[in-house]
Protein backbone atom coordinates (compact mmCIF):
# COMPACT_ATOMS: atom_id res chain seq x y z
CA UNK A 1 0.00 0.00 0.00
CA UNK A 2 2.85 2.43 0.72
CA UNK A 3 4.33 4.40 -2.05
CA UNK A 4 8.02 3.65 -1.96
CA UNK A 5 8.73 5.62 -5.05
CA UNK A 6 7.80 8.82 -3.32
CA UNK A 7 8.68 7.77 0.24
CA UNK A 8 8.98 11.32 1.39
CA UNK A 9 5.21 11.65 1.03
CA UNK A 10 4.45 8.80 3.45
CA UNK A 11 2.98 9.77 6.85
CA UNK A 12 3.32 8.06 10.20
CA UNK A 13 1.38 7.81 13.48
CA UNK A 14 2.64 6.25 16.68
CA UNK A 15 1.52 5.22 20.16
CA UNK A 16 3.54 4.36 23.27
CA UNK A 17 1.74 2.05 25.69
CA UNK A 18 2.39 2.97 29.25
CA UNK A 19 2.82 6.65 28.39
CA UNK A 20 -0.22 8.52 27.03
CA UNK A 21 -1.90 5.57 25.18
CA UNK A 22 -3.10 7.95 22.44
CA UNK A 23 -2.16 7.81 18.76
CA UNK A 24 -0.25 10.80 17.61
CA UNK A 25 -1.14 13.08 14.76
CA UNK A 26 0.08 11.99 11.29
CA UNK A 27 3.54 13.32 10.53
CA UNK A 28 6.18 12.84 7.84
CA UNK A 29 8.91 12.56 10.52
CA UNK A 30 10.56 9.15 10.43
CA UNK A 31 11.74 9.17 14.02
CA UNK A 32 10.41 9.93 17.55
CA UNK A 33 12.29 10.75 20.78
CA UNK A 34 10.93 10.16 24.28
CA UNK A 35 12.48 11.72 27.42
CA UNK A 36 11.94 11.42 31.15
CA UNK A 37 10.35 7.96 30.87
CA UNK A 38 9.91 6.25 34.19
CA UNK A 39 11.42 2.83 34.56
CA UNK A 40 9.13 -0.03 33.34
CA UNK A 41 7.90 -2.06 30.32
CA UNK A 42 6.81 -0.17 27.19
CA UNK A 43 5.34 -1.11 23.73
CA UNK A 44 6.00 1.30 20.88
CA UNK A 45 3.43 1.00 18.04
CA UNK A 46 3.67 2.67 14.67
CA UNK A 47 1.61 2.68 11.44
CA UNK A 48 2.06 4.40 8.08
CA UNK A 49 -0.06 5.65 5.17
CA UNK A 50 0.72 6.64 1.65
CA UNK A 51 -0.42 9.57 -0.39
CA UNK A 52 -3.67 7.73 -1.11
CA UNK A 53 -4.40 7.48 2.62
CA UNK A 54 -3.95 3.74 2.68
CA UNK A 55 -2.71 2.62 6.10
CA UNK A 56 -0.20 -0.12 6.74
CA UNK A 57 -0.34 -2.79 9.42
CA UNK A 58 0.67 -1.80 12.96
CA UNK A 59 4.24 -2.55 13.84
CA UNK A 60 5.19 -2.75 17.52
CA UNK A 61 8.44 -2.83 19.47
CA UNK A 62 8.73 -3.86 23.12
CA UNK A 63 11.46 -2.33 25.31
CA UNK A 64 12.29 -1.88 28.99
CA UNK A 65 13.44 1.31 30.77
CA UNK A 66 15.72 0.51 33.68
CA UNK A 67 15.66 2.69 36.87
CA UNK A 68 18.61 5.09 37.64
CA UNK A 69 21.14 3.88 40.19
CA UNK A 70 19.74 6.01 43.05
CA UNK A 71 16.36 4.22 42.75
CA UNK A 72 17.78 0.76 42.80
CA UNK A 73 17.33 -1.69 45.68
CA UNK A 74 20.99 -1.34 46.55
CA UNK A 75 20.59 2.42 46.79
CA UNK A 76 17.57 2.03 49.10
CA UNK A 77 19.62 -0.29 51.29
CA UNK A 78 22.36 2.35 51.53
CA UNK A 79 19.76 4.97 52.45
CA UNK A 80 18.40 2.82 55.27
CA UNK A 81 21.90 2.11 56.55
CA UNK A 82 22.78 5.85 56.62
CA UNK A 83 19.52 6.69 58.40
CA UNK A 84 20.18 4.10 61.10
CA UNK A 85 23.78 5.36 61.44
CA UNK A 86 22.60 8.98 61.86
CA UNK A 87 20.05 7.94 64.51
CA UNK A 88 22.74 5.96 66.35
CA UNK A 89 25.24 8.84 66.12
CA UNK A 90 22.64 11.36 67.40
CA UNK A 91 21.84 9.15 70.37
CA UNK A 92 25.56 8.73 71.07
CA UNK A 93 26.26 12.50 70.91
CA UNK A 94 23.22 13.28 73.09
CA UNK A 95 24.37 10.70 75.65
CA UNK A 96 27.87 12.23 75.78
CA UNK A 97 26.38 15.72 76.11
CA UNK A 98 24.00 14.58 78.84
CA UNK A 99 26.86 12.96 80.70
CA UNK A 100 28.92 16.16 80.55
CA UNK A 101 25.95 18.23 81.74
CA UNK A 102 25.48 15.88 84.67
CA UNK A 103 29.16 16.22 85.56
CA UNK A 104 28.93 20.04 85.33
CA UNK A 105 25.77 20.00 87.44
CA UNK A 106 27.51 17.95 90.10
CA UNK A 107 30.43 20.41 90.12
CA UNK A 108 27.99 23.34 90.36
CA UNK A 109 26.13 21.73 93.24
CA UNK A 110 29.44 21.14 95.03
CA UNK A 111 30.51 24.77 94.41
CA UNK A 112 27.16 26.19 95.55
CA UNK A 113 27.27 24.02 98.67
CA UNK A 114 30.72 25.37 99.50
CA UNK A 115 29.51 28.95 98.91
CA UNK A 116 26.48 28.42 101.15
CA UNK A 117 28.70 27.07 103.90
CA UNK A 118 30.99 30.09 103.52
CA UNK A 119 28.01 32.44 103.63
CA UNK A 120 26.81 30.74 106.78
CA UNK A 121 30.17 31.45 108.39
CA UNK A 122 30.03 35.08 107.19
CA UNK A 123 26.48 35.50 108.48
CA UNK A 124 27.54 34.07 111.80
CA UNK A 125 30.47 36.50 111.95
CA UNK A 126 28.25 39.43 110.92
CA UNK A 127 25.70 38.46 113.52
CA UNK A 128 28.37 38.61 116.22
CA UNK A 129 29.56 41.96 114.86
CA UNK A 130 25.98 43.30 114.85
CA UNK A 131 25.63 42.34 118.49
CA UNK A 132 28.75 44.35 119.28
CA UNK A 133 27.50 47.28 117.16
CA UNK A 134 24.12 47.20 118.86
CA UNK A 135 25.84 47.39 122.20
CA UNK A 136 27.94 50.33 121.00
CA UNK A 137 24.84 52.02 119.48
CA UNK A 138 22.99 51.67 122.75
CA UNK A 139 25.89 53.34 124.56
CA UNK A 140 26.15 56.01 121.84
CA UNK A 141 22.40 56.63 121.95
CA UNK A 142 22.69 57.31 125.64
CA UNK A 143 25.44 59.83 124.93
CA UNK A 144 23.34 61.45 122.17
CA UNK A 145 20.40 61.82 124.51
CA UNK A 146 22.65 63.64 126.92
CA UNK A 147 23.99 65.83 124.08
CA UNK A 148 20.42 66.54 122.93
CA UNK A 149 19.65 67.93 126.32
CA UNK A 150 22.72 70.13 126.08
CA UNK A 151 21.73 71.19 122.51
CA UNK A 152 18.24 72.09 123.66
CA UNK A 153 19.74 74.32 126.32
CA UNK A 154 22.08 75.90 123.75
CA UNK A 155 19.19 76.28 121.24
CA UNK A 156 17.17 78.10 123.85
CA UNK A 157 20.09 80.42 124.49
CA UNK A 158 20.53 80.97 120.72
CA UNK A 159 16.83 81.67 120.37
CA UNK A 160 17.08 84.37 122.99
CA UNK A 161 20.25 85.73 121.35
CA UNK A 162 18.55 85.65 117.92
CA UNK A 163 15.63 87.63 119.30
CA UNK A 164 18.05 90.24 120.60
CA UNK A 165 19.99 90.26 117.29
CA UNK A 166 16.74 90.56 115.28
CA UNK A 167 15.68 93.52 117.38
CA UNK A 168 19.09 95.15 117.00
CA UNK A 169 19.17 94.37 113.27
CA UNK A 170 15.74 95.91 112.88
CA UNK A 171 16.97 98.96 114.74
CA UNK A 172 20.17 99.15 112.63
CA UNK A 173 18.24 98.62 109.37
CA UNK A 174 15.80 101.31 110.39
CA UNK A 175 18.71 103.62 111.11
CA UNK A 176 20.29 102.84 107.73
CA UNK A 177 16.97 103.40 105.95
CA UNK A 178 16.65 106.70 107.74
CA UNK A 179 20.22 107.54 106.70
CA UNK A 180 19.19 106.77 103.13
CA UNK A 181 16.35 109.26 103.42
CA UNK A 182 18.83 111.85 104.69
CA UNK A 183 21.21 111.04 101.83
CA UNK A 184 18.37 111.25 99.30
CA UNK A 185 17.32 114.58 100.77
CA UNK A 186 20.76 116.14 100.19
CA UNK A 187 20.75 115.08 96.52
CA UNK A 188 19.32 117.61 94.01
CA UNK A 189 15.55 117.75 93.67
CA UNK A 190 14.18 115.95 90.58
CA UNK A 191 12.06 118.94 89.51
CA UNK A 192 15.08 121.22 89.88
CA UNK A 193 17.15 118.94 87.61
CA UNK A 194 14.27 118.69 85.11
CA UNK A 195 14.08 122.48 84.95
CA UNK A 196 17.81 122.87 84.26
CA UNK A 197 18.16 119.78 82.02
CA UNK A 198 14.82 118.93 80.35
CA UNK A 199 16.27 115.81 78.73
CA UNK A 200 18.28 113.84 81.27
CA UNK A 201 18.41 110.54 83.14
CA UNK A 202 20.14 109.37 86.32
CA UNK A 203 20.90 105.65 86.78
CA UNK A 204 21.49 105.44 90.55
CA UNK A 205 21.94 101.87 91.88
CA UNK A 206 23.53 101.61 95.36
CA UNK A 207 25.21 98.31 96.12
CA UNK A 208 23.76 98.47 99.63
CA UNK A 209 21.01 100.67 101.01
CA UNK A 210 23.27 103.71 101.25
CA UNK A 211 25.47 104.70 98.32
CA UNK A 212 29.01 106.03 98.19
CA UNK A 213 28.24 107.63 94.79
CA UNK A 214 26.49 110.99 94.60
CA UNK A 215 25.58 113.70 92.09
CA UNK A 216 25.24 117.46 92.53
CA UNK A 217 23.83 120.38 90.51
CA UNK A 218 23.85 124.11 90.98
CA UNK A 219 23.23 127.19 88.83
CA UNK A 220 25.19 130.38 89.43
CA UNK A 221 24.26 133.20 87.06
CA UNK A 222 24.92 131.84 83.53
CA UNK A 223 26.93 128.87 84.75
CA UNK A 224 25.40 125.42 85.20
CA UNK A 225 27.53 123.24 87.53
CA UNK A 226 27.18 119.45 87.35
CA UNK A 227 29.11 116.95 89.48
CA UNK A 228 29.23 113.15 89.65
CA UNK A 229 31.37 111.56 92.37
CA UNK A 230 32.42 108.10 93.54
CA UNK A 231 33.37 107.88 97.22
CA UNK A 232 35.79 105.40 98.73
CA UNK A 233 33.83 102.26 99.67
CA UNK A 234 30.07 101.76 99.70
CA UNK A 235 27.30 101.17 102.22
CA UNK A 236 27.44 103.11 105.48
CA UNK A 237 31.16 104.14 105.23
CA UNK A 238 30.67 105.24 101.62
CA UNK A 239 27.50 107.06 102.60
CA UNK A 240 29.36 109.08 105.27
CA UNK A 241 32.10 110.00 102.79
CA UNK A 242 29.54 111.00 100.14
CA UNK A 243 27.62 113.25 102.58
CA UNK A 244 30.93 114.81 103.59
CA UNK A 245 31.64 115.40 99.90
CA UNK A 246 28.31 117.13 99.29
CA UNK A 247 28.79 119.24 102.40
CA UNK A 248 32.34 120.31 101.45
CA UNK A 249 31.26 120.91 97.84
CA UNK A 250 28.43 123.23 98.95
CA UNK A 251 30.77 125.03 101.32
CA UNK A 252 33.49 125.55 98.70
CA UNK A 253 31.06 126.96 96.13
CA UNK A 254 29.14 129.03 98.70
CA UNK A 255 32.22 130.68 100.19
CA UNK A 256 34.05 131.62 97.03
CA UNK A 257 31.37 131.31 94.37
CA UNK A 258 33.88 129.13 92.54
CA UNK A 259 32.64 128.08 89.13
CA UNK A 260 36.03 127.10 87.70
CA UNK A 261 36.02 123.25 87.84
CA UNK A 262 39.81 122.81 88.29
CA UNK A 263 39.95 125.40 91.07
CA UNK A 264 36.93 123.78 92.70
CA UNK A 265 38.57 120.32 92.66
CA UNK A 266 41.85 121.67 94.06
CA UNK A 267 39.97 123.50 96.83
CA UNK A 268 37.84 120.40 97.48
CA UNK A 269 40.94 118.25 97.88
CA UNK A 270 42.42 120.70 100.40
CA UNK A 271 39.21 120.79 102.48
CA UNK A 272 38.61 117.03 102.34
CA UNK A 273 42.17 116.28 103.45
CA UNK A 274 41.74 118.79 106.25
CA UNK A 275 38.37 117.34 107.32
CA UNK A 276 39.59 113.75 107.32
CA UNK A 277 43.00 114.62 108.78
CA UNK A 278 44.72 113.03 105.83
CA UNK A 279 48.11 113.56 107.29
CA UNK A 280 47.51 110.32 109.21
CA UNK A 281 48.40 107.01 107.57
CA UNK A 282 45.23 105.25 108.70
CA UNK A 283 43.03 107.58 106.57
CA UNK A 284 45.09 107.63 103.40
CA UNK A 285 42.49 105.65 101.37
CA UNK A 286 39.53 107.98 102.02
CA UNK A 287 38.30 110.41 99.35
CA UNK A 288 36.49 110.68 96.01
CA UNK A 289 36.78 110.29 92.26
CA UNK A 290 34.90 113.18 90.69
CA UNK A 291 33.82 114.68 87.36
CA UNK A 292 33.12 118.44 87.60
CA UNK A 293 31.40 120.16 84.64
CA UNK A 294 30.62 123.85 84.13
CA UNK A 295 28.45 124.85 81.15
CA UNK A 296 28.06 128.49 80.13
CA UNK A 297 24.43 128.68 79.05
CA UNK A 298 25.05 131.80 76.94
CA UNK A 299 27.93 130.64 74.72
CA UNK A 300 27.42 126.84 75.16
CA UNK A 301 31.01 126.36 76.31
CA UNK A 302 31.71 123.33 78.52
CA UNK A 303 34.64 123.28 80.98
CA UNK A 304 35.55 119.94 82.52
CA UNK A 305 37.96 118.92 85.27
CA UNK A 306 38.20 115.31 86.42
CA UNK A 307 39.70 113.49 89.36
CA UNK A 308 40.11 109.87 88.18
CA UNK A 309 36.77 110.18 86.36
CA UNK A 310 36.50 110.99 82.61
CA UNK A 311 33.74 112.79 80.69
CA UNK A 312 32.07 111.24 77.61
CA UNK A 313 30.39 113.29 74.88
CA UNK A 314 28.60 111.59 71.97
CA UNK A 315 28.01 113.70 68.88
CA UNK A 316 26.38 112.11 65.82
CA UNK A 317 27.29 108.59 67.01
CA UNK A 318 30.94 109.63 67.54
CA UNK A 319 32.44 109.30 71.03
CA UNK A 320 34.59 112.10 72.45
CA UNK A 321 36.39 111.24 75.69
CA UNK A 322 37.90 113.98 77.87
CA UNK A 323 40.39 112.35 80.22
CA UNK A 324 40.82 113.31 83.89
CA UNK A 325 43.90 113.92 86.02
CA UNK A 326 44.74 110.55 87.61
CA UNK A 327 44.49 111.86 91.18
CA UNK A 328 41.64 111.45 93.70
CA UNK A 329 40.05 114.12 95.85
CA UNK A 330 42.20 112.94 98.74
CA UNK A 331 45.81 112.05 99.44
CA UNK A 332 48.05 110.77 96.66
CA UNK A 333 51.81 110.02 96.69
CA UNK A 334 52.31 112.10 93.51
CA UNK A 335 49.78 114.86 93.91
CA UNK A 336 49.00 116.87 90.75
CA UNK A 337 46.93 120.01 90.24
CA UNK A 338 43.65 119.51 88.43
CA UNK A 339 43.28 121.15 84.99
CA UNK A 340 40.40 122.52 82.92
CA UNK A 341 39.40 121.11 79.53
CA UNK A 342 37.25 123.36 77.30
CA UNK A 343 34.77 122.06 74.75
CA UNK A 344 32.25 123.81 72.50
CA UNK A 345 28.83 122.10 72.73
CA UNK A 346 26.46 121.74 69.78
CA UNK A 347 22.74 121.13 69.83
CA UNK A 348 21.78 117.52 70.69
CA UNK A 349 25.21 116.63 72.07
CA UNK A 350 24.83 113.78 74.60
CA UNK A 351 26.98 114.12 77.78
CA UNK A 352 27.68 111.25 80.23
CA UNK A 353 29.26 111.32 83.71
CA UNK A 354 29.77 107.87 85.24
CA UNK A 355 31.37 106.27 88.28
CA UNK A 356 33.39 103.07 87.75
CA UNK A 357 30.71 100.78 89.25
CA UNK A 358 29.12 100.00 85.88
CA UNK A 359 32.28 99.08 83.96
CA UNK A 360 33.74 97.13 86.94
CA UNK A 361 30.67 94.95 87.48
CA UNK A 362 31.54 91.21 87.40
CA UNK A 363 29.53 88.43 85.81
CA UNK A 364 29.26 84.80 86.91
CA UNK A 365 32.69 84.09 85.33
CA UNK A 366 34.28 86.95 87.30
CA UNK A 367 34.72 88.97 84.08
CA UNK A 368 34.41 92.77 84.19
CA UNK A 369 31.94 94.60 81.94
CA UNK A 370 34.91 96.86 81.01
CA UNK A 371 35.09 100.44 79.80
CA UNK A 372 35.25 99.67 76.05
CA UNK A 373 31.96 97.83 76.19
CA UNK A 374 30.46 100.69 78.21
CA UNK A 375 31.64 103.25 75.62
CA UNK A 376 30.11 101.26 72.75
CA UNK A 377 26.84 100.93 74.67
CA UNK A 378 26.40 104.68 75.28
CA UNK A 379 27.24 105.41 71.63
CA UNK A 380 24.58 102.90 70.50
CA UNK A 381 21.85 104.39 72.70
CA UNK A 382 22.88 108.07 72.46
CA UNK A 383 20.25 109.02 69.86
CA UNK A 384 17.32 107.41 71.73
CA UNK A 385 15.03 108.86 74.39
CA UNK A 386 16.12 109.29 78.00
CA UNK A 387 13.66 106.62 79.16
CA UNK A 388 15.04 104.16 76.61
CA UNK A 389 18.64 104.94 77.57
CA UNK A 390 18.20 104.36 81.30
CA UNK A 391 16.12 101.22 80.67
CA UNK A 392 18.72 99.79 78.28
CA UNK A 393 21.59 100.53 80.69
CA UNK A 394 19.70 98.91 83.54
CA UNK A 395 18.75 95.78 81.55
CA UNK A 396 22.27 95.35 80.17
CA UNK A 397 23.97 95.42 83.58
CA UNK A 398 21.34 93.16 85.19
CA UNK A 399 21.74 90.61 82.39
CA UNK A 400 25.54 90.87 82.61
CA UNK A 401 25.82 90.22 86.34
CA UNK A 402 23.20 87.42 86.32
CA UNK A 403 23.25 85.78 89.76
CA UNK A 404 26.44 87.60 90.73
CA UNK A 405 26.02 90.15 93.54
CA UNK A 406 26.49 93.80 92.62
CA UNK A 407 30.14 94.62 93.30
CA UNK A 408 29.97 98.44 93.66
CA UNK A 409 27.65 101.43 93.62
CA UNK A 410 26.55 102.47 90.12
CA UNK A 411 25.97 106.05 88.99
CA UNK A 412 25.48 107.28 85.40
CA UNK A 413 24.33 110.88 84.83
CA UNK A 414 23.38 111.50 81.21
CA UNK A 415 21.80 114.55 79.55
CA UNK A 416 21.20 115.98 76.09
CA UNK A 417 22.31 119.57 75.55
CA UNK A 418 19.56 121.64 73.90
CA UNK A 419 20.15 125.17 72.65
Amino acid sequence: LLNYNISTENEYSYLLNGDKNIWSEWTKETYKEFSNLHEGEYIFKVKARNIFKFESEITQIKFTVLPPWYRTSFAYFIYLFLLLFIVWLSIKIYSIKLKRENENLEKLVTQRTAEINLQKEEIKTQSENLKKINTQLFERNHEINQQNEEIKAIAESLKQANTIITQKNKYITGSINYAQKIQTAILPDKDFIKKLLPQHFILYMPKDIISGDFYWLKQINNSLLIVAADSTGHGVPGGFISMLGVSVLNEVVRKSEIINPAMALNDLRYNVKKSLKHGKKNSKDDGFDMAFVEINTENNELIFAGANMPLYIVRNKQLIEIKPVMNPIGIHPQEKSFINNKFKLLNNDMIYLSSDGYKDQLNSNNEQFKVDKFKKLIVDISSTSMNNQIQTLKEEIIEWKGLKNQTDDILIFGFRWLM
